[in-house]
């Protein structure tokens, strides 16, 4: 329980951090790599587009979110230490 008292808002910022940098990944690879039904030409077709530009505004909502957030992750985090700290 040490170890979760210790870490629980490194892994609460590095949850955060994986799924919008996953949400980036995902769109530059959706902009990059062409579609099978367009693999003749090198630019991605527009359906690709959209769902690359979804997957931004999704990272970007996502990181306005936890910016609004923040006091509430700091509240959560700090549950989660006081309850590893019944636990032991």
């Amino acid at each position: 329980m040490l170890i979760i008292r210790c870490t629980a808002n490194i892994f609460i910022y590095l949850l955060i951090f994986i799924s919008i940098s996953a949400l980036v990944a995902v769109g530059i690879y959706l902009l990059a790599v062409p579609s099978t039904a367009a693999a003749t030409s090198s630019a991605p077709s527009t359906n690709t587009i959209i769902a690359a530009v979804c997957c931004f505004a999704f990272a970007l909502l996502i990181l306005v979110a936890v910016c609004c957030v923040r006091k509430r992750l700091s509240l959560a985090s700090s549950i989660i230490k006081v309850a590893a700290k019944f636990v032991s």
